[in-house]
C-alpha cells in the first residue's frame, strides 16, 4: 500500500480520499460489527485481485510489472482464501447467536452500500477536474449509470457478492 500511495503521490501528484468507504461503526452489535469490518476487508482484496490479476495478464504491460502482478495475484489467494473462511465462520456465528431477518437485510444494506461505493471510489470528481474535465461531478454520474459501466462493476464483485449471497448475506451491486 505505501508503494501505491507513494506511486500515486508521484505520479499523479495526490491520494482521491472517499468518505463513503468509512462506514459509520456506532450503535452496531460488536458481532455484526466485526463481521462488517472482515467483510469489507473481504470486498476490497476481492478488487485488487481482480485487477491484480487482469495486469498479469495483460500483454501490453513490460514483462516486470506482469510478474510482479502475478506474485500479487498468488499472494492475494491466500488472503481472499483467509478471509472467506473468516466472514463464513463469523457469520455462522451471528445465525447461531439469534441474528433474525431484520438483522440479515441490516448487514447486506451496509454491505450493498459498500460495494457500490468501493466501485463508485474509482471515478473520483476531482480526478476529472485535475485531468482538465468540465463538468466532473456530472460525468461521474454518467459513467456511474452507464449500462456498461454498472455490467462491469457487477463483473468485478460477483465472486464476491455470489460468496456472500450463498451464505445467507442478501447483497447487490
Amino acid at each position: 500500500m505505501w508503494l501505491f500511495a507513494t506511486f500515486c503521490q508521484k505520479y499523479g501528484g495526490r491520494i482521491y480520499p472517499d468518505d463513503r468507504l468509512r462506514p459509520p461503526s456506532a450503535g452496531l452489535d460488536p458481532a455484526l460489527e466485526d463481521f462488517l469490518v472482515f467483510a469489507r476487508i473481504l470486498v476490497s482484496e476481492q478488487i485488487v485481485d481482480h485487477y491484480t490479476a487482469r495486469l498479469a495478464a495483460d500483454m501490453r504491460l513490460h514483462p516486470a510489472i506482469r510478474q510482479l502482478s502475478r506474485i500479487h495475484h498468488r499472494d492475494g489467494s491466500r488472503h481472499l482464501a483467509f478471509g472467506a473462511r473468516l466472514v463464513r465462520l463469523l457469520w455462522e456465528r451471528l445465525a447461531e447467536a439469534g441474528l433474525g431477518e431484520d438483522g440479515r437485510r441490516a448487514a447486506g444494506r451496509c454491505l450493498s452500500e459498500y460495494l457500490r461505493a468501493a466501485m463508485a471510489s474509482f471515478y473520483h470528481p476531482a480526478a476529472y477536474r485535475d485531468a482538465g474535465l468540465a463538468a466532473g461531478s456530472d460525468l461521474r454520474k454518467r459513467l456511474l449509470d452507464h449500462p456498461a459501466r454498472r455490467a462491469a462493476h457487477a463483473h468485478v464483485m460477483h465472486e464476491t457478492t455470489d460468496f456472500l449471497n450463498r451464505i445467507g448475506v442478501p447483497v447487490t451491486v
